[in-house]
């Protein structure tokens, strides 16, 4: 049985992000509250694409070093980067009147940081118990 954690579920919404800006660039930028957009726009969101999906292939190999006492700074790191995420889409979406659209990224990358900041203080009190 596969167990998930907070790297498996990011490398898995990267992927998700990844495949529906591929497949769906409109509909994504629709979501964004982008309703008037060029082919040059879609083609820049389809690289975007795959970006994450990139960045999701190393997070998903990365996992157990990850998962260590020496991957503490880097969990910190992540869990800076979507708190960051976070408030900036929710800004975004508030200038645009589409908070209600977006509550599920937000929430998503919300708790993703929150679960970044825990695994990083977990493994970095093991780390700095064990010296």
């Amino acid at each position: 049985m596969l167990r998930l954690n907070v790297i498996h579920a990011s490398a898995l919404g990267l992927g998700a992000g990844a495949l529906a800006a591929l497949a769906f660039p409109a509909a994504l930028l629709r979501g964004l509250g982008v309703p008037d957009h060029s082919i040059a726009v879609l083609g820049v969101i389809r690289l975007s694409g795959v970006v994450l999906l990139a960045l999701a292939a190393v997070l998903w190999s990365a996992r157990s070093w990850l998962l260590s006492p020496l991957g503490a700074s880097t969990l910190r790191t992540l869990a800076v980067i979507y708190g960051v995420g976070a408030v900036m889409l929710l800004a975004q979406q508030m200038t645009a009147g589409r908070v209600m659209e977006s509550t599920i990224p937000i929430v998503y990358m919300s708790l993703l940081a929150f679960e970044y900041a825990g695994s990083a203080r977990r493994y970095s009190k093991r780390w700095f118990g064990a010296v």
